[in-house]
């Protein structure tokens, strides 16, 4: 049981695993009890809210073995109906028949909308690109630098990575640079505009 600042008092109930799967919340000593429930069945857990005459449902989330989003639904977020939305995730992993060859990762979201988000990744995790009709396309490129970042407590020439973004149909692009400790010192625009950060050296306290 645990009471806060506002004087909501809310009971927990935990499973042989401690995993809290009920939670009962009292606005106060006279108000309706409001309780959030969790259940868990295989991969999928969902979360419901009820005040005893009303029962809403908060999300259902379904995973796969290895983690990954499978589904996750929610109530109308936008009120513009009364279904609830759910969000689907697809996956194509390196060895998968026609995953690209050096390419990681393939994580397509499709929103409830039907709009998707295609996210791309290198071998080593790094994002390559994200395109679909939810998102504005984007393309990732990395490489390094010999600069020395003004405060930096790195050698001078330690240098660093950079990190640049493309704007699929534009000829716009950011590229950050980052020094030794993978700290943003630079901000550098296609327009020619430079963003510059400096940090200050730690100090010993009196």
């Amino acid at each position: 049981m645990a009471k806060s600042w506002r004087g909501n008092v809310g009971v927990y109930y935990r499973d042989d695993l401690k995993r809290t799967y009920s939670t009962q919340m009292t606005r106060s000593s006279t108000g309706t009890p409001v309780t959030t429930t969790t259940l868990r069945s295989g991969l999928t857990t969902t979360t419901t809210r009820s005040d005893g005459t009303t029962t809403l449902l908060v999300s259902t989330t379904t995973r796969a073995l290895n983690g990954d989003m499978v589904s996750s639904t929610s109530a109308d977020s936008d009120g513009n109906t009364a279904t609830d939305e759910t969000t689907s995730y697809a996956y194509s992993y390196p060895g998968d028949s026609g995953h690209p060859s050096g390419e990681g990762v393939k994580t397509t979201v499709t929103m409830p909308d039907g709009s998707t988000s295609i996210r791309r990744t290198y071998l080593d995790g790094r994002v390559k690109s994200v395109t679909g009709t939810a998102v504005a396309d984007m393309d990732y490129t990395y490489g390094t630098h010999n600069l020395a970042a003004a405060g930096s407590p790195a050698p001078a020439g330690a240098g660093g990575e950079t990190t640049t973004v493309s704007y699929g149909g534009t000829s716009q692009s950011t590229t950050n640079f980052t020094d030794a400790l993978g700290r943003t010192f630079k901000v550098q625009y296609d327009t020619g505009v430079n963003s510059t950060m400096s940090y200050n050296p730690p100090t010993a306290s009196a």
